[in-house]
This record gives structure tokens, C-alpha cells and sequence, in this order.
């Protein structure tokens, strides 16, 4: 049995999901997290607030524990994971302002036409006052980031310092 939707039926489907919107689906994540990890270089894209700064700064040199859903990011501060989501971040004015800036200043790779094809997974962290977190990989190299609003730790399996 053949189903076949005429153009206007097609159309109205269109303007449903468009109204209604798609649902917003968590993409599995290609690489392991779990373990212990690095904090090797603070990296950041452009022109960036000092608030971002003060926070990620204190990394450099500290070990994160990544146990499944649970990080440990000091012997103080420990968060939830959140399950990853697949971004496009692009360059160009939009993102970066008159600040300027770069992907690719982080270690992220092109996927074509300035994309960069990223996993993120937001931090949940009670402390009051710390910028949101987040941690972002991609399928393409091995890059792990933890940071926030373009400033970032560089991690680094323990086992290598």
C-alpha cells in the first residue's frame, strides 16, 4: 500500500512542526568522559569579561573527576552533568561582536563554511555567583573543554602531567 500526501497536506504538516517546533532530542556523546582530568591551559576566543576569567582561571592546575553524571571540579564544588547536545557554533559578528574572535582559538575544528560541529553538556553547580558551565567535546579531534562564554580549561587525561 503506497501513502501519498497531497502539496497541500504537505504543506500543512510543514506549517505544524513549524508552529509546534521539533523536539529538541540529546545526541549520544562519541567520546568517554569519565575519569580524571587535567587542567592544563586556559584558552578563550576574542575579547572576553573579566567575570569569565576570575571563574575559570583557578582551574589551571586542578584535577576534575568526571563519574558518569557526577563532576568534581574542586574538593568543594561538585555538579551534575547534563546529557549532551549536538550545537553548531559559527563565526562571525553575531557571535563574537566587535570583539572578534575564533572557534578555532579553543583547538575546535571546522566542520565547512566556519561551522563547528560541538557537544555540549551544561554543569549544573550550586555555588552562587560562577558563570554557567559547561563542558564541550567534539567527534572530530580530542578536545574537552570546561568554561564558560568563550573562556575555557584545556583538559588533559591526568595520567599525562
Amino acid at each position: 500500500m503506497q501513502i501519498s500526501l497531497s502539496a497541500t497536506a504537505t504543506r500543512a504538516l510543514f506549517l505544524l512542526l513549524l508552529c509546534i517546533g521539533v523536539p529538541n532530542f540529546s545526541v549520544a556523546q562519541p567520546e568517554r568522559l569519565d575519569g580524571k582530568w587535567a587542567a592544563t591551559n586556559i584558552v578563550s576566543t576574542g575579547i572576553s569579561g573579566a567575570r569569565y576569567w576570575e571563574r575559570i582561571s583557578p582551574l589551571l592546575g586542578n584535577t576534575v573527576i568526571i563519574d558518569g553524571k557526577n563532576v568534581q571540579i574542586s574538593q568543594e564544588l561538585k555538579c551534575t552533568l547534563a546529557d549532551p547536545a549536538l550545537e553548531i557554533w559559527k563565526n562571525g559578528m553575531h557571535t563574537f561582536g566587535s570583539g572578534g574572535g575564533d572557534w578555532s582559538q579553543l583547538g575546535l575544528e571546522t566542520t565547512g563554511s566556519q561551522s563547528f560541529e560541538v557537544y555540549t553538556r551544561r554543569i549544573d553547580c550550586p555555588p552562587p555567583n560562577w558563570p554557567e558551565l559547561s563542558i564541550v567535546t567534539q567527534s572530530i579531534n580530542e578536545v574537552l573543554l570546561l568554561g564558560s562564554h568563550r573562556v575555557f580549561a584545556v583538559l588533559h587525561p591526568d595520567d599525562e602531567q
